[in-house]
């Protein structure tokens, strides 16, 4: 905290005899900026500007004093500041001149608690004399924090990874087809190249324009030895390049064609065993994983075979294959294509794509589920996850929102999880921490979406930047626009904005309740909170320990509304 000089001047204690030496101050002397403290950004700052007259401090004299706000629960102690007269041996820089005075303008901030709204700011002095500490008694200086910069609204203020649709390789109709191959073989069946899938692929070439590509990934299952695995996969490869090539031929299309040979398909297994009714598949699977050494690993694989059929009946069957898939470069996904594969098979679609159609849902429900099941298929990847922690912030459900946005930030911190995970943080009231998470926002030219708008009003209202903050939301109706209009002392602005919000909330009302206490008006007051308390009796009942409506704590019209 920076230290601070201004208590002392409140004092008409230190023109008194015991000090026998120094002059007389009053509140003439002395100014305080605000007279009611508030908070900002997570600090209580209070500046003081005064003026030491002429002859009040003795030339030898030594004067102490410390702040002190006081709660409820504990006394927080500022900075110990000390003054020194211009004959003190070894004085600091604080040194006042007894012919001239002098002139001060000093600031210190407390860390906000939340038991600090109740509070009240003292000094407590002590001047030197000799060997002696003589104490006077504590000066009350200020009443109470305003705490209106938390009534922000986190649920206007959320931020959610934006993503374009991609390449759509799978259109609505299957454009991928899987063939299938007898265990150590590589030629290719009738009934496989009679599937559906393969006949639907067959037909998609016919539509493949510019751009457009063919990729095999070819595989053999881990079982077996490494070299008959590895031969087989590349004979795999060569075989459903021959039948892709022959239907190009037979189109008169020409179109690339990119290869990959998986010798031995280890991570498509693992996947298979992750979601099969296998007992104990997870020590399993960390014991195959574990072992380096290949020939070893095939034994084990090999003793599971033996002692479990579901593994040549399910597991490694699907590994043997040629999966071929036609790329259209150029062919964007539309918002109704990807509406259609959401609801027919999601599965088949990016993961870009997957989040950019459920960020566009309607339903919040729906969009939960399919947060939920992207989570499940792609839990290494951060969007998701954050995304939806940002409906339950907006939900306020903050014991669902918190694990998801922690899980976020541990996969990849980024600027969208870091600032959700501050309006987290601020709606907990760690104050120090959402300002660490806040500083995370990245510089406008670095942003690809216009939601950092909100995102940016909310933190300078945090910060309290309240001109700032009435800038960036312009003509914007909501809460955290009015909040802005109001903390800036535009009374009249921040009324009519809250009467044009649509669907107005205890926020809302409580906001309309403030803006009366802060123009007399005591109707707005009461009409509002009785609104408040019908929506929401916790915030309601906050009034009661508000200093905005401290003139009306005594009121029993108020005490009443509030029980």
């Amino acid at each position: 905290m920076k230290k601070i000089m201004y208590l002392i001047v409140f004092s008409t204690l230190i023109g008194c005899s015991s000090s026998g030496k120094f002059g007389n101050l009053t509140t003439d002397n002395i100014s305080v900026d605000p007279k009611v403290l508030e908070l900002k950004g997570g600090q209580v700052p209070v500046t003081v500007t005064g003026t030491f007259p002429a002859k009040f401090f003795p030339k030898e004299g030594e004067l102490e004093f410390t702040p002190v706000v006081e709660t409820p629960k504990n006394n927080i102690q500022g900075d110990k500041v000390i003054f020194y007269g211009e004959k003190v041996k070894d004085a600091g820089l604080l040194i006042v001149s007894n012919e001239y005075g002098g002139t001060f303008s000093e600031t210190q901030s407390f860390s906000y608690t939340e038991d600090m709204k109740m509070s009240e700011l003292y000094a407590e002095f002590k001047v030197k004399k000799g060997d002696k500490d003589i104490k006077f008694g504590k000066i009350k200086l200020a009443d109470g924090v305003i705490t209106t910069p938390l009534l922000l609204d986190v649920s206007e203020a959320t931020v959610t990874s934006k993503e374009v649709y991609g390449v759509n390789s799978s259109f609505i109709g299957p454009k991928s087809g899987t063939i299938q191959y007898v265990i150590e073989k590589s030629d290719i069946r009738k009934t496989e190249l009679s599937k559906s899938e393969i006949q639907n692929l067959v037909n998609a070439l016919k539509s493949a324009g510019k751009g457009s590509y063919i990729h095999i990934v070819s595989a053999a299952s881990p079982d077996g030895t490494e070299g008959l695995n590895s031969n087989l996969a590349k004979e795999r490869d060569r075989e459903a390049t021959k039948f892709i090539t022959g239907e190009l031929k037979k189109l008169k299309i020409d179109l690339p064609v990119k290869h990959t040979v998986i010798a031995e398909d280890w991570e498509g297994l693992y996947e298979k065993m992750e979601t099969s009714g296998l007992k104990n598949k997870d020590q399993m699977i960390q014991s195959l994983k574990a072992e380096k050494n290949v020939k070893r690993r095939q034994d084990i694989l090999q003793g599971y075979i033996n002692n479990n059929g579901l593994f040549e009946g399910s597991l490694l069957p699907p590994l043997r294959r040629s999966e071929i898939m036609l790329h259209t470069d150029g062919e964007k996904m539309t918002s109704t294509t990807a509406k259609i594969m959401m609801e027919k098979d999601p599965s088949q679609m990016s993961l870009n794509d997957r989040l950019s159609a459920t960020a566009e849902m309607t339903d919040t429900n729906k969009k939960i589920d399919s947060y939920k099941a992207i989570i499940q298929k792609y839990p290494e990847d951060w969007r998701a996850f954050n995304n939806l922690a940002a409906i339950y912030i907006q939900q306020k459900k903050w014991n669902d929102a918190t694990p998801l946005i922690n899980q976020s930030v541990k996969l990849n911190e980024n600027p969208e999880n870091k600032y959700n995970q501050g309006l987290i943080q601020l709606s907990k009231g760690n104050m120090t921490g959402a300002k660490s998470s806040f500083s995370s926002m990245p510089v406008s030219s670095e942003r690809n979406s216009s939601q950092w708008n909100n995102a940016d009003g909310a933190v300078e209202i945090f910060n309290g930047n309240y001109s700032q903050a009435v800038s960036i939301y312009g003509n914007t109706i909501s809460n955290n626009a009015a909040l802005a209009q109001l903390l800036n002392k535009d009374y009249s602005k921040a009324s009519a904005t809250l009467s044009k919000i649509s669907s107005p909330n205890a926020t809302t009302y409580y906001l309309k309740a403030i803006v009366g206490a802060r123009t007399d008006n005591k109707n707005m007051v009461y009409d509002n909170l009785k609104e408040v308390m019908s929506k929401d009796r916790t915030l309601g009942q906050s009034a009661k320990t508000d200093i905005e409506f401290a003139k009306y704590m005594k009121d029993s019209q108020f005490t009443g509304i509030l029980q």
